[in-house]
């Protein structure tokens, strides 16, 4: 009897072995203890909070990668921007000296630069305008292709034609009441009236734990509106592009 016993308990030890080296397998091949929450005993209720607790700080990460993508192609075409002035500033510096064929080439320029400004400012990233605020399908300039003849250029383009040495300050003053006239402003509806309000876009990073960004092509970051540093650079565009070499003399 004692040896028909010992056998059994042999046999029934093994089993369990057995059981246990399978399962100690499956853990090694799977990373998991188990199929079921039941495995982990009173391990389970911590394990649940966990899986949630990844989850969270998973979408944390998605969200933080993709904001990042777009502050990415946003400083590159704020690089750009500041590239085009820059260059500008130097063609209108050398045109002092050039005299009228100066003038001319620096208005060339000018309208050059207006159009790929204007453009720029449309830039998309995942299908999402950069500058346009919260209204993200709405394009920002809505007449970028036509910008150098459109309604701004032409109303600057006709307070420049009547520049005269004496008129300089009103003439300035004129071209910046067109860059925020209804009829000659070159952004959208929304970019020159629901945006001005609403704060700046954000990213939740943690809980409780959240970061402004994006740039307002209609307002700075001081909430100047009038001039605002995309309308300034389009206004600047478009009255130099709007010269004649008998503006020289004016």
């Amino acid at each position: 009897m004692s040896i028909i016993y010992t056998i059994g308990s042999m046999a029934f030890d093994q089993a369990r072995l057995r059981l246990r080296l399978d399962d100690l397998g499956r853990q090694v091949s799977t990373g998991q203890r188990g199929e079921t929450h039941g495995v982990l005993g009173q391990e389970a209720r911590a394990a649940i909070d966990l899986r949630g607790d990844v989850a969270r700080r998973e979408a944390y990460v998605r969200a933080a990668d993709a904001a990042l993508g777009r502050m990415g192609a946003t400083q590159s075409v704020l690089s750009r921007l500041e590239e085009i002035g820059n260059d500008i500033a130097v063609q209108a510096q050398r045109a002092r000296t050039l005299g009228s064929t100066g003038v001319a080439a620096l208005a060339d320029a000018a309208r050059v630069a207006l159009q790929e400004v204007a453009a720029l400012l449309n830039t998309q990233h995942g299908r999402e305008y950069l500058f346009a605020g919260s209204d993200l399908a709405q394009v920002p300039v809505p007449n970028a292709g036509s910008i150098a003849t459109g309604p701004l250029a032409t109303q600057i383009a006709a307070d420049v034609a009547t520049l005269t040495p004496a008129n300089a300050a009103a003439v300035l003053a004129a071209t910046a009441a067109a860059a925020i006239a209804p009829a000659t402003t070159p952004f959208n509806t929304h970019l020159e009236g629901a945006a001005l309000a609403e704060p700046r876009r954000a990213l939740q990073l943690a809980d409780g734990d959240r970061v402004s960004w994006g740039v307002l092509a209609s307002q700075d970051q001081s909430g100047q509106v009038a001039n605002a540093w995309a309308r300034e650079l389009l206004r600047g565009l478009a009255t130099l592009g709007a010269l004649t070499p008998a503006s020289r003399s004016s």
